[in-house]
């Protein structure tokens, strides 16, 4: 029997590029801070603990979440590197565990990649993916099984190094004991002068157990957010994919990119602008500025509109303009 799972969220970052006084992992996506849609995916994966390790202006972070009473938080009082709030995380983890790190600034990993990854034997592993254009990445350097020899931070990497187009997502897996031992015996040795996370799988390799390495079918899921140009472009891609998954649903939209799903309280809610053609479920017909709603009330029982439950004989909704529709 697998030993219970423990996630540490890494969200004490400042966020400096975006210029803003909220702290990054606020930073609105789909109606709420990125960080929340960090917390439903590590949610979906029944934790026993769920740990977030805050530090820039924290104290609105925690704020912000004062209702989930599930989150054991963590102060990173000095930003010294992931390494450190990793380390800081596990003093109040017991052994044996296994650990997941998520990072509280990449808000579109799904539940069954972290599954896939959290399945693996390894004491030992790191989500990847490949990329044609791998710069400001971490590369992995991978021995001739395609284990981990080490990851090796841009900044850090030599010419060779940086031709590699395997990265590093920064999505860790490993069992606490193991982590512990490696965290512990981090330096600094870098041009940042911080504790690095990634400088574990080079001591696992010296261990003689190098860590195993997870691809992700998508790359763009496991993109972060730095700026606010990075933010609009997860805000593109999660409304494609939010429009992709209703429509194989059975949900037909004419336009895509002019649709929304916003979030509050883990409930979906369809955002619909007025003069776009819809024709959602079968047999409706395509009504120009008209919502078709008995398709959607058979597949969503629970489906309210405005707030109120929406009567079974409703076909159409006229005159509305991003009326926000709860799906479950």
């Amino acid at each position: 029997m697998a030993d219970p799972l423990h996630v540490i969220v890494l969200a004490a970052g400042e966020g400096k590029r975006m210029k803003s006084m909220l702290p990054k992992v606020l930073m609105p996506l789909a109606g709420r801070p990125m960080l929340a849609h960090v917390l439903d995916t590590a949610r979906a994966l029944r934790p026993e603990g769920l740990h977030v390790v805050y530090g820039h202006r924290g104290e609105q972070v925690r704020t912000t979440f004062a209702r989930d009473t599930d989150i054991h938080w963590v102060h990173q009082s000095e930003q010294r590197g992931t390494g450190h709030a990793v380390k800081l995380a596990l003093h109040d983890i017991a052994d044996p565990k296994r650990i997941l790190v998520l990072y509280g600034d990449v808000p579109l990993l799904r539940a069954e990649t972290l599954t896939e990854l959290v399945r693996t034997h390894a004491e030992l592993a790191v989500l990847a993916t490949e990329l044609d254009d791998p710069s400001g990445y971490g590369r992995v350097l991978r021995d001739g099984l395609g284990r981990v020899r080490a990851i090796v931070e841009e900044k850090d990497a030599d010419e060779a190094q940086r031709e590699v187009r395997i990265v590093n997502t920064g999505v860790t897996f490993a069992e606490s004991p193991q982590l512990r031992r490696w965290v512990d015996r981090l330096v600094p040795d870098n041009q940042q002068g911080e504790l690095y996370l990634t400088d574990v799988f080079a001591q696992a390799a010296d261990d003689g157990t190098p860590a195993d390495v997870v691809m992700t079918r998508d790359p763009v899921e496991a993109f972060g957010a730095n700026d606010a140009a990075q933010l609009a472009e997860l805000a593109t891609y999660l409304r494609r994919r939010d429009a992709h998954r209703l429509m194989l649903a059975g949900v037909r939209i004419a336009d895509p990119a002019r649709f929304d799903v916003t979030r509050a309280n883990a409930r979906d809610h369809l955002a619909f602008s007025g003069g776009i053609h819809y024709c959602l479920g079968a047999g409706l017909a395509r009504l120009e500025g008209v919502v078709g709603l008995r398709a959607l009330t058979e597949r969503f029982p629970a489906l309210r509109v405005a707030g109120r439950p929406v009567r079974r004989d409703l076909q159409t909704l006229r005159g509305y303009e991003h009326l926000p529709v709860a799906l479950r």
